[in-house]
């Protein structure tokens, strides 16, 4: 169920958690590799999750068509509010998500991106040329995330539905498409990287990423950045702040990035495409369980702040909750 990855971070067959036959020990066995991810490295790989090849293809070539349009056409689609203020498109040089660790220092990122934010219906804004590959993988990844909050209270010894009412009704899931053009010809700050470095905010962070190109990157306790290893039929997840929160301490919510390749290597003269698929309870959130509370593990708390700054369109968190690299070191 559970295979060893050449880098660091495993990964993980979730098949069993689709099939009706599946033994209760076939599925204690993934999730004790799922909590042992998560409790170490805060990231995993998962095949057998169900999505088809043809809607991640999909998808992919749509925003790739979409992404070589000119500026002046993308920005059709721009609300004009910023990244992270609403959905649509937010053009190159505008995001810093650094910023959210590092308010002073960090540079815009490397990358353009379209946001979908509820379900790629109205109000989302929805250029012809993507939305029906979208709400396809909308559909598709949403089954992935439901399957992945079962699994996930398999592994805390919770009961099945535990987290079904909190992601039941309007769930706060997005929809991101990463463009990240070639570096030939690009403007890029001192210091910029693709992505900067970063912990995501909410629950579970299920991403798609071109196996040919450069991606992300995992810091770990020893100040190394670690690449994940995937494939074309394989999703990379990470759990966000709120997990970490919700499972007070136990899963990591881990820094990554996505690096700038090195100029004049074959990397920097290719443009790479990323879909991410954020997960979030619908505004409703359980407090840490008593089965992870324990007397010598202070509780977290429950409160997390995000604040938006016009001026780096990313949000940013008071230096109180920002984060060092958890502590990766096997269990």
């Amino acid at each position: 169920a559970a295979a060893a990855a050449a880098a660091a971070v495993p990964q993980i067959d979730i098949g069993v958690f689709r099939d009706a036959g599946a033994s209760a020990e076939a599925k204690r066995e993934v999730a004790r590799a799922w909590d042992a991810a998560f409790s170490t490295y805060g990231f995993a790989t998962i095949v057998g999750h169900g999505v088809p090849l043809d809607t991640i293809r999909g998808l992919h070539s749509a925003a790739q068509a979409f992404f070589e349009l000119s500026r002046d056409e993308k920005m059709r689609y721009s609300s004009g509010l910023g990244y992270g203020a609403a959905g649509g498109y937010t053009p190159y040089g505008v995001e810093a998500v650094g910023r959210t660790h590092d308010e002073g220092g960090a540079v815009p990122d490397l990358v353009e991106n379209f946001v979908f934010q509820k379900e790629v219906q109205p109000p989302d804004i929805l250029p012809d040329l993507i939305v029906r590959e979208a709400r396809a993988y909308w559909g598709a990844v949403s089954g992935v995330s439901d399957l992945l909050l079962r699994l996930s209270a398999a592994a805390l010894d919770l009961t099945d539905d535990y987290f079904a009412d909190y992601y039941s009704g309007d769930p706060a899931n997005a929809l991101r498409l990463a463009h990240y053009p070639k570096l030939a010809g690009l403007d890029a700050g001192a210091g910029a990287e693709r992505y900067g470095a970063h912990t995501d905010y909410q629950g579970f962070t299920i991403l798609w990423q071109d196996p040919e190109r450069q991606g992300v990157e995992v810091k770990m306790a020893d100040g190394r950045w670690e690449p994940v290893a995937t494939a074309e039929d394989a999703f990379v997840v990470n759990a966000g702040d709120l997990i970490e929160l919700w499972t007070n301490g136990r899963w990591k919510s881990t820094l990554h990035r996505v690096p700038q390749p090195a100029p004049g290597s074959a990397a920097s003269a290719t443009s790479r495409l990323s879909l991410v698929f954020f997960t979030g309870p619908n505004h409703v959130s359980p407090a840490p369980t008593p089965t992870l509370t324990r007397t010598s593990t202070p509780t977290l708390s429950p409160t997390l702040t995000l604040t938006l700054s016009p001026r780096t369109s990313s949000p940013s968190r008071p230096a109180s909750q920002r984060k060092t690299p958890p502590d990766t070191s096997p269990c």
